[in-house]
């Protein structure tokens, strides 16, 4: 409330206690144009909201158009530190093809109200080639822009402007998409640059190379939007293939993409990039277990599922491990007895595979009594050894 407000902050961990006493004075004046000020950034999100959902396919034009000229409304165009705003609203009426409310618009800017050498006035100038398309004109002003952008280095903004004007980045796709790679990879966090590079791969996902650690910070802000789609997992999967190492930042793109694309290829990608991180935690067994199911063709695919498995009645073991890995002498004791203790639990179930584990079971049982070993996994397969007469 307005005036001095009293107050205090204790801290007290049980054995000693602080107290600070605090004095916040409210200016009502200052209070008025501090929330006017936050009104307005407030504005500025939501615009900027709005015109990414456009631009990634979640709007429609005339959604986008309706709603951000409601928000452009409540703002005074005509005030002079508000240009931009002013310019916008342009660029919306002509992009819902009200191209005679946005043209009177621009011929009522007043070019004064920013220097020539600004992001705003580029900006203007860009827009006017919204009305004048010929070639020749357009050449004009982006040369203009580029003069602009010069004196303006690290815009970020004159940088957006520029792909939609030169004819380097109109023309070529690939070169368009290289230039903003080359932004992102300086640091570039913008939203709207992010937003032209996925437009560029949803429709030509081929632009994607490799895997490197700008492309997947571009992915990843693509699945954080859910913008995934089955070519640009597909694509993904394909660049997988000659890469050595695990990568984290892969997995999880991975994962998302298997929502959008449940395709036994996502698993085997999923699975591959696991193994070759060495990944056995058991918050990765659900996959490993999945590409089993899936009878995937991959090299040490099981007992990699079997080296996630801490105790041996928090998963089940699916019939092909027992059957393929004929009780593999480089497994660890610790997976070789969950395995083992799974058998003789489902003994009944499974009585085959059961039988013809048990010469190989019983070597594993000496093994480890005379090596003094015991969990709950061997102690599951001690009982059975002492109580079974197969064993005796």
């Amino acid at each position: 409330r307005t005036g001095k407000n009293f107050g205090s902050i204790v801290i007290d961990n049980g054995d000693v206690s602080f107290e600070y006493r605090v004095c916040i004075h409210q200016d009502t004046q200052h209070t008025l144009i501090r929330n006017q000020y936050l009104e307005e950034q407030q504005r500025k999100l939501e615009l900027a909201v709005l015109y990414r959902n456009f631009r990634t396919g979640k709007q429609t034009v005339g959604i986008w158009a309706e709603q951000s000229l409601e928000k452009l409304d409540q703002i005074d165009t005509e005030d002079v530190e508000k240009g931009f705003y002013f310019l916008y609203k342009a660029q919306v009426l002509f992009a819902s093809g009200r191209k005679q409310e946005a043209s009177w618009l621009l011929s009522t800017y007043k070019k004064e109200r920013a220097g020539k050498e600004t992001p705003e006035y580029a900006y203007y100038l860009y827009l006017t080639t919204l009305v004048n398309r010929e070639p020749a004109y357009v050449r004009k002003i982006a040369e203009k822009i580029n003069i602009i952008s010069f004196k303006n280095q690290n815009n970020m903004f004159l940088f957006w402007i520029r792909l939609f004007i030169c004819e380097e980045y109109v023309k070529h796709k690939g070169r368009k998409f290289q230039v903003i790679m080359d932004q992102i990879q300086k640091g570039c966090a913008s939203p709207f640059i992010y937003a032209e590079g996925y437009q560029l791969v949803k429709e030509e996902p081929f632009l994607l190379h490799e895997l490197n650690e700008n492309v997947l910070r571009l992915l990843k802000w693509i699945s954080k939007e859910n913008l995934l789609n089955r070519d640009l997992v597909q694509r993904i999967i394909e660049l997988t293939q000659p890469m050595k190492f695990y990568c984290k930042s892969l997995h999880k793109l991975l994962v998302q993409g298997y929502l959008y694309w449940k395709n036994k290829e996502v698993v085997m990608a999923i699975c591959q990039n696991l193994l070759r991180g060495e990944c056995y935690g058991k918050e990765f067994y659900s996959w490993y277990q999945l590409g089993i199911e899936l009878e995937l063709h991959i090299t040490n695919l099981y007992e990699a599922f079997l080296m996630c498995s801490q105790n041996w009645n928090e998963v089940s073991y699916p019939r092909v491990i027992q059957y393929y890995l004929k009780f593999e002498t480089r497994l660890p004791a610790k997976q070789k007895a969950n395995l083992y203790a799974g058998m003789v639990q489902n003994k009944q179930i499974e009585k085959t595979v059961y039988q013809n584990a048990i010469p190989d079971m019983e070597k594993f049982i000496l093994q480890q009594l005379t090596e003094g070993r015991m969990d709950e996994s061997l102690a599951v397969i001690y009982q059975d050894y002492m109580e079974s007469n197969s064993l005796n």
